[in-house]
């Protein structure tokens, strides 16, 4: 089989290689600050084993995302996609397709059977033409102190 993407994709471990991707994930989750990104990184990533893998065109990182292996009752075994963004200026150029086919083939390789993902309203169509379903069932969340009140 030959891989026509003109991507490359790795997986970020170092340090540095997390620190020079903040300003990609930045443009997706505006809430992080780029003193604590890596220690907030290692800490997830402790906890349930996320990951961010980069997407390079030459040189140049221009797609990350961040995943981790997720099995639930409800859902099974799953690679979770808990961040997927493209640089503004390669949107639209096949690059979020590529990151998602890497993750399927890494997904595979793991015997894991099936990608699962939040999406946004305005991303639902770009998701929709890749094949993801959408299901009926909500995400939800609560603070605790507010439950707690």
């Amino acid at each position: 089989m030959i891989n026509a993407s003109p991507y490359v994709f790795r997986w970020l471990e170092s340090d540095q290689d997390i620190d020079s991707a903040f300003d990609l994930m930045h443009e997706l989750r505006k809430e992080l600050t780029r003193d604590t990104f890596v220690l907030t990184v290692r800490a997830i990533a402790s906890t349930n084993g996320y990951r961010l893998v980069g997407g390079f065109s030459d040189t140049k990182l221009i797609s990350l995302a961040g995943v981790h292996h997720n099995h639930g009752l409800s859902r099974g075994s799953h690679l979770r996609v808990d961040d997927l963004v493209v640089t503004k200026a390669c949107r639209g150029g096949g690059a979020g397709r590529a990151m998602l086919q890497f993750l399927a083939r890494e997904a595979k390789r793991l015997g894991i059977p099936a990608l699962l993902l939040d999406a946004r309203d305005e991303a639902k169509p770009f998701y929709s033409k890749l094949g993801f379903e959408y299901r009926q069932s909500t995400p939800c969340a609560v603070l605790v102190d507010q439950l707690l009140a």
